[in-house]
């Protein structure tokens, strides 16, 4: 099947509105979003609406309509049944402005069908969840489901069951979805999520108000990755905004709002993903997890007052590995090669007062009660990060036999020396960073 254009609508400005009291489907929560709807570049709708013109009108050359493998398949749709018959590989579902409470449906479906709509239905199933029925959408790849880019607010799409989530999807790629608010109905304890993705790949999430009840907004497993959201609000969940395992490939967030859940929520960190939020801003329990986060990259981002700090130790903080122990006296020098340093994380060990040689171990306490930690990754593209304390800075890199040297955005120059001890030949490597007239071991 020809893959069709993402649609990513990284024009749409949401305004950042006050944080939300705990729970979900009030309607106080449609009248906040339509303001931002109100405020969405209209850019974006010509878009959209040229692009479809486009595809209606479009002939070959003898006036043929096209061959329908070579073009895509738009469906408008209002309400539960059309939405879900419509689901399908390679289609575009405009939903129209309205609120899908699709329990009600389900729940008729359920009473007269059974299993039945199941066997109708290749690409949805109707599965049974402790308090309910939730959907659950299989294989149906380069699918998108959008609602009116100048009705935000007004295209809700809600359940009821608390254990349900509102959409799953399992082993789909290349999916779009955009201008769509989702969440459950009433206020209270839910146990299911707002949307989960497992054994997905290539999703793009943009303009999209999730929020709760749910147990968190997102959900990711079982291998998914490339996921992208753009310009989207993540609120009020019971536990919180995000939790990603078992990550295949990136994850990025930008120009977004996670606020007024319980936490950040989890991200299992893994050598074959990457968490990224560009230009987000986060509420309070948002901010007490992803602030302190290891191995994420957070890039001009707007923090909430940090409430909570976390209770650090040495152990923890080397997440469970024996501590080495560096003597100084014993160092001797190592050649450098770029092989060494591709793919490569550096932890902070100490900083040296370069007058007294006096070190001071990572992580340390700052009179605010905050701890300072440093790592740094370096990446065979000849890109890399540094972490330091509450910053975060990025650089390039090369290196000779000597040195390797860095430089960060704002222009300071970093250099790199690495060093093992003369007397133990199955010691780590050490590195000696020179930054801004500080020295500071890594290893």
């Amino acid at each position: 099947m020809k893959r069709r254009k993402r649609y990513l609508y990284i024009t749409i400005l949401l305004i950042i509105f006050a944080l939300y009291s705990a729970g979900c489907g009030e309607k106080e929560n449609k009248d906040a979003v339509a303001e931002i709807a109100e405020t969405a570049d209209l850019a974006a709708t010509e878009t959209v609406e040229e692009e479809q013109r486009s595809k209606e009108s479009q002939k070959t050359e003898n006036g043929d309509v096209p061959d329908s493998s070579d073009t895509e398949e738009v469906i408008h749709v209002s309400s539960t049944e059309e939405f879900l018959d419509a689901i399908a590989p390679g289609v575009t579902i405009f939903v129209e402005p309205g609120y899908y409470n699709m329990s009600e449906y389900l729940e008729e479906v359920q009473t007269w069908k059974g299993y039945d709509w199941n066997a109708e239905h290749p690409y949805v199933k109707l599965e049974y969840c402790y308090d309910g029925v939730e959907v659950v959408i299989k294989n149906a790849d380069d699918l998108t489901i959008m609602g009116d880019a100048e009705s935000l607010a007004q295209t809700e799409i809600v359940v009821e069951p608390r254990y349900a989530a509102v959409l799953t999807f399992f082993n789909c790629c290349d999916l779009n979805l955009s201008f769509l608010t989702m969440g459950h109905t009433e206020t209270g304890a839910c146990s299911g999520n707002v949307l989960n993705f497992y054994g997905c790949k290539n999703i793009t999430l943009s303009a999209m108000d999730l929020y709760g009840c749910g147990v968190y907004a997102i959900e990711t497993g079982k291998g998914t990755g490339d996921l992208y959201v753009y310009n989207s609000t993540l609120r009020d969940c019971s536990d919180g905004s995000l939790f990603m395992i078992e990550g295949v490939g990136n994850f990025e967030f930008r120009d977004c709002i996670l606020t007024g859940s319980y936490c950040g929520g989890y991200y299992g960190n893994s050598a074959d993903s990457e968490l990224h939020f560009y230009n987000c801003t986060f509420g309070e329990g948002e901010t007490n997890t992803w602030f302190f986060w290891p191995d994420i990259y957070a890039i001009d981002c707007t923090w909430t007052e940090i409430t909570q700090y976390p209770e650090y130790s040495a152990e923890e903080y080397y997440e469970g590995e024996e501590i080495p122990v560096l003597n100084p006296e014993n160092m001797r020098e190592v050649e450098l090669d770029e092989e060494m340093l591709s793919d490569s994380v550096w932890i902070g060990y100490a900083s040296v007062n370069p007058e007294s040689g006096e070190m001071v171990y990572f992580p340390y306490e700052m009179p605010d009660d905050s701890f300072v930690t440093l790592r740094m990754e370096l990446n065979s593209d000849k890109v890399g990060w540094i972490e330091y304390g509450e910053q975060l800075y990025e650089v390039t890199w090369e290196c000779d036999e000597n040195m390797a040297y860095l430089q960060t955005t704002e222009g300071w120059n970093i250099y790199l020396t690495l060093y093992t001890d003369a007397e133990d030949e199955f010691a780590p490597w050490w590195m000696l960073m020179e930054m801004n007239n500080e020295l500071i071991w890594l290893y």
